[in-house]
C-alpha cells in the first residue's frame, strides 16, 4: 500500500477514533473500544507514507504515524513491512491485549522514525521477531504526561498522542514484553 503524494495521515488507525472537526491534527475528543481484530499480511506486503510528503518527524503529531492503534483490546498485527514512515511506525496508545509478529522496519530518511511504540495506557503488549533498521527508537515505551505541552513539539496546534496526554485515569504502561528484536536504530535507542 502506497499512500498518494503530499498527504499527512495515517495509513492504518481504528474507525473508533473521533477526530476534532475544528483541529485536524489536534488532541482527539475521544475514542470507543475496538476490539478482536486480526491484521495478518501476506510475505512480502508493505505499506509506506508519500514518497513526498508534507510534513516529517514529530511536530506535526499523531497523523505522521504510518500505524496508530488507539483504544484497541484483544489485536494480532503480523507480517508487515514498513518503509520510510513519516514519524513512528507502529504506535499503541491506550490499547490491551495486543500481539505483534514478524515485523519488519526501513525507516532511514526521516527524523524520529521509530519502529513500535508502546504508549499512556498499554497494557499487557507482546512483541516478537522485529527487524530492520529504524532512524530513532526501535521499540519505544514512553509513558508521557501532562507537563509535555499538548502543542506537540515546535509547531502549535498538533499533538503527539491522538487522545492527548491525560485521557482517562490510566496514564502508565505495563506488562510490555518484546522478544526477538533485532532492529539498528541509528540515532535512537535499541529498546
Amino acid at each position: 500500500i502506497q499512500m498518494a503524494n503530499n498527504i499527512h495521515d495515517n495509513i492504518f488507525r481504528p474507525k473508533n477514533l473521533i477526530v476534532n472537526p475544528a483541529k485536524l491534527g489536534g488532541v482527539c475528543l475521544g475514542a470507543t473500544w475496538t476490539e478482536n481484530f486480526e491484521m495478518e499480511f501476506l510475505t512480502g506486503s508493505s505499506i509506506r507514507q508519500s514518497i513526498v510528503p508534507l510534513h516529517t518527524g514529530g511536530d506535526y503529531g499523531w497523523r505522521g504515524i504510518s500505524a496508530l492503534f488507539v483504544r484497541c483490546r484483544n489485536y494480532k498485527v503480523s507480517g508487515l513491512k514498513v518503509i520510510e514512515s513519516h514519524m513512528w511506525s507502529i504506535s499503541n496508545e491506550f490499547c490491551e491485549n495486543g500481539e505483534f509478529y514478524d515485523l519488519e522496519f526501513q525507516n532511514t530518511l526521516y527524523v524520529n522514525a521509530d519502529g513500535i511504540n508502546f504508549r499512556n495506557g498499554c497494557k499487557n503488549m507482546y512483541a516478537k521477531g522485529l527487524r530492520g533498521v529504524c532512524t530513532d527508537n526501535a521499540v519505544a515505551t514512553t509513558v508521557l504526561d501532562a507537563t509535555i505541552p499538548n502543542g506537540g513539539g515546535i509547531v502549535s496546534g498538533y499533538s503527539y498522542q491522538a487522545l492527548g496526554w491525560t485521557f482517562e485515569d490510566f496514564s502508565g504502561a505495563e506488562n510490555i514484553i518484546v522478544e526477538d528484536c533485532q532492529i539498528q536504530a541509528q540515532y535512537g535507542q535499541g529498546l
